[in-house]
């Protein structure tokens, strides 16, 4: 069955969450093997807005409620100016009351990097900005 927004399942204590990491679609994958890498588990939730439209507010909205101190951030493997950035960022914003922080790649006129050196070198530098 498709959901809208789905929370982070594994997190079995609310209130020791510092982080919650939302993004859309695959890079939850690779959120979620750095997380498991870096032990942070328990630390750091990571939900996934999967329909941006309509917007799932109130899934939203009852979810973050259960960290109401942790610091949010939108995490996207595109450039900036070409993922769910600027669609989501009022709206996240206006569901948890504080400012939402983006981790991303830079904006860009191009939709890639060029190589996979250079992919690769992204990769690493936006992991390591979501989790630290």
């Amino acid at each position: 069955m498709f959901k809208p927004y789905i929370k982070d399942e594994t997190i079995t204590s609310p209130g020791s969450v510092e982080k919650v990491i939302l993004c859309c679609g695959k890079v939850f994958y690779d959120l979620k093997y750095e997380r498991a890498k870096r032990k942070l588990d328990t630390k750091v939730a990571i939900c996934r807005i999967e329909q941006v439209f309509p917007f799932p507010y109130s899934d939203l909205r009852k979810d973050m409620s259960q960290y109401p101190k942790a610091q949010v951030l939108w995490a996207q493997e595109e450039h900036k100016n070409q993922g769910w950035w600027d669609f989501v960022k009022t709206r996240v914003a206006a569901v948890v009351d504080r400012h939402v922080e983006y981790r991303g790649r830079a904006p860009s006129p191009a939709p890639s990097s060029g190589t996979k050196v250079m992919h690769d070198k992204e990769q690493v530098t936006f992991l390591e900005k979501c989790f630290s």
